[in-house]
């Protein structure tokens, strides 16, 4: 997973630091460490990647300000790529993907982008790979949930 930030500062010049609280309710387990391969993914996924991407744009007016006025958000958006032996006939608008035995991010309205073959002759089963969009209409709109 990758994260970037933008920041308007505050409205300050110079770099300003603050120092988050840290939930203290959050503590380490060894046993979230390792979850096993056969518990993650979606029926017949043999590997699967998921992204999450939201479009930040600052917005600077004419003013003296050295940083922006604001910060313009755009739509979350998920992408969902994976790969299966099986072959995809028919999934739901509602994907489930299983992160383990008990939690798991299920996609809400998702459609089905692209599919691509690997078949190098007729006898051979080879993987097939898939990818899954799913965008908001609106920025009210959940897209995901995670439980």
């Amino acid at each position: 997973m990758s994260m970037s930030f933008q920041s308007n500062n505050g409205y300050h010049n110079n770099l300003n630091v603050v120092k988050a609280n840290v939930n203290p309710s959050i503590s380490y387990k060894e046993s979230d460490l390792l979850v096993p391969y056969w518990t993650c993914g979606h029926e017949g996924f043999s590997e699967f990647s998921m992204t999450f991407n939201r479009n930040v744009t600052p917005i600077f007016l004419n003013n003296d300000l050295q940083v922006p006025s604001y910060l313009r958000p755009g739509l979350i958006d998920v992408s969902l790529q994976a790969t299966t032996i099986e072959y995809v006939e028919n999934w739901n608008d509602n994907l489930n993907i299983h992160v383990g035995s008990q939690h798991g991010i299920r996609l809400i309205t998702s459609n089905l982008m692209s599919k691509q073959y690997n078949m190098s002759s007729m006898t051979d089963t080879g993987p097939k790979t898939y990818t899954w969009n799913s965008i908001a209409m609106n920025a009210e709109d959940s897209i995901f949930t995670i439980y």
